[in-house]
């Protein structure tokens, strides 16, 4: 106290009886004090070539809360950006953005993004008699437009942190941290796009083949498809081929990838009719050693679906993993002697068999049915039903 402006410097960093703890944090910082003062060929390392000299700060014993950099390297900083990006598209190999969606790199980013889909269709030639007009082949044409999406993270660095070994190892850290977090976002982009993309099989369905099928038979066809890698030991190899004839079909090319969630690889190579020795003698064994993870399959890419921490104090969901409850209905016809009959069902919440009376079935099946009028017994309408089940989680 009582001292002018001009004296209040230290030589070294250290705690004060007035709470200043001087220009280098009073000894907290990983670089403080006389010889590990940053130099400007520290800075250089981390931060590129300075376009001048770094000035000393005249105010460098006054308090902070916050140290910026010094005027030299504000502003932007095409050094750290391309190391970053460098990091970003050459060192993390994510098959989201090497085999899916590949890093495309774009000049200006804020400017808007257009393209055009050409749709030329192929037709049959009909005979025409001579000279006379042929039908004319149709084309189309769909614009679209879209912004790029900016989305920002941040990273606190500790003052003068490149003048010792422990402060680089931690701002090494740091930039690995923002790298992963990064891919991550762009990740979860991937699986978005792919889920939220138009469905060019419904299209075509609602185009061309909507009257073919019934209701009913568009019915039978989800659920005899629904767990058919559960229902047929080689329910991936017919629809991966299946989905290659039926995008040949419509002048596309080859598939190469399969973005799938891992429990599916799981069922292909760790079921027991595919590691069985018996069944499949020494290959077997090999394959249950091997593990589930295959990076193809019949000449398609596996990509295995990444879970995402998106809710707040919430186990990480993997987008392409749905919870569905499956229930089934019986339907019993009324005749002679039903009465004194007795039906057994499988209940999968207690995996046992439990046994119904018919009078039991019929008051379930009427639960959210009002009551019928007395004047007209369910034996006089010429049958009778019954209904029981259970439900059950299918991955």
């Amino acid at each position: 106290q009582g001292q002018p402006h001009a004296s209040r410097e230290f030589s070294e960093g250290k705690y004060i009886g007035d709470g200043n703890p001087g220009p280098y944090g009073g000894g907290t910082y990983s670089g403080n004090g006389g010889e590990h003062h940053a130099t400007l060929e520290q800075y250089e390392e981390v931060f590129g070539p300075a376009a001048r000299d770094i000035k000393q700060d005249m105010q460098r014993s006054k308090r902070h809360q916050r140290w910026h950099l010094p005027d030299a390297l504000q502003g932007v900083n095409h050094f750290l950006t391309d190391r970053i990006d460098g990091l970003i598209t050459d060192a993390t190999n994510s098959p989201f953005t090497t085999t899916i969606l590949p890093y495309k790199y774009v000049e200006n980013p804020d400017a808007k993004i257009k393209w055009n889909v050409w749709s030329f269709d192929e037709g049959m030639a009909s005979r025409v008699p001579y000279e006379s007009a042929a039908r004319v082949l149709t084309q189309s044409k769909r614009a679209f437009s879209a912004y790029t999406v900016r989305q920002g993270l941040a990273i606190a660095m500790e003052h003068n942190f490149m003048a010792s070994p422990a402060g680089m190892e931690n701002f090494r850290n740091q930039v690995k941290q923002m790298v992963g977090s990064i891919q991550y976002t762009n990740d979860l982009d991937v699986h978005m796009a792919l889920i939220q993309a138009p469905s060019y099989a419904r299209t075509m369905a609602e185009k061309y083949h909507s009257q073919n099928r019934t209701p009913q038979q568009l019915v039978r066809q989800y659920v005899d498809l629904f767990g058919i890698v559960q229902k047929n030991p080689n329910a991936m190899d017919l629809l991966i081929e299946e989905a290659k004839a039926q995008m040949r079909d419509w002048g596309s090319q080859e598939p190469n990838f399969l973005l799938c969630n891992g429990k599916l690889t799981l069922q292909l190579t760790m079921s027991p009719e595919k590691t069985s020795y018996v069944t499949q003698g020494i290959d077997g064994v090999k394959r249950l050693r091997a593990g589930p993870d295959i990076p193809s399959y019949r000449g398609v890419n596996i990509v295995k679906s990444r879970a995402f921490s998106m809710e707040t104090n919430m186990p990480p969901r993997d987008v392409l993993r749905r919870r569905v409850r499956v229930a089934e209905y019986y339907w019993i016809p009324y005749e002679d002697g039903v009465r004194d009959r007795s039906y057994q069902f499988y209940d999968e919440g207690r995996d046992s068999w439990v046994t119904f009376s018919w009078e039991q079935l019929r008051e379930f099946s009427r639960h959210h049915e009002p009551p019928a009028p007395e004047a007209a017994p369910a034996e006089q309408g010429g049958g009778g039903g019954g209904g029981g089940g259970g439900s059950g989680a299918v991955l």
